[in-house]
């Protein structure tokens, strides 16, 4: 009787939460976003990955709002990291992986995959690393390759970050790749 009612109350906490994370002020999506994360109740972390790919301001949003629904978006991505969930790494993939993405973003969904303790995980990582990014998605992903690469690719994934590391004019990307290698 006690654990059905704990379900019961975990699904009226999670039912207007996931509903706030698409309609209302973006104020109350960036707070849903955030006790989402904090709660880790169940079935929400790709809830929170859709959001943290998906949400756009209006066309005629001025810059404060357009930065409020960035930080909205990121907020949505890091609870979606926060919970682990393997659900939702096709979605940050997708992330990591479009250009189009605000920088704030697509590093949000990097910290995602790095700190993810499901090996699928390492699969958008190592395309990046292979691909070339910025030096935080760099970074990024040759720390999460240190934590998640596994067997047969692991040599590879090494060879690959301590060339990185070798090559790099960036100190924080030689650090991270060094410390990763």
């Amino acid at each position: 009787d006690q654990k059905q009612r704990d379900a019961d109350r975990v699904a009226a906490l999670r039912r207007p939460l996931i509903a706030a994370l698409s309609r209302g002020s973006i104020n109350n999506r960036l707070s849903a976003a955030q006790h989402l994360g904090v709660l880790a109740l169940p079935d929400t972390a790709i809830h929170l990955a859709r959001t943290g790919a998906n949400l756009q301001p209006p066309h005629d949003a001025t810059h404060a709002v357009q930065m409020r629904f960035i930080a909205a978006r990121v907020a949505a991505i890091e609870a979606a990291g926060s919970l682990d969930d393997a659900e939702s790494i096709p979605v940050l993939d997708e992330i990591v992986a479009s250009g189009s993405q605000h920088s704030r973003v697509r590093h949000a969904a990097f910290w995602a995959l790095a700190r993810s303790s499901h090996a699928t995980a390492a699969e958008p990582l190592r395309k990046r690393v292979r691909g070339g990014d910025d030096e935080l998605s760099i970074s990024l992903a040759c720390l999460g390759l240190a934590r998640l690469s596994r067997d047969e690719q692991r040599v590879e994934d090494v060879v690959v970050v301590d060339r990185i590391a070798r090559s790099t004019n960036s100190p924080a990307v030689r650090r991270a790749c060094s410390f990763a290698a």
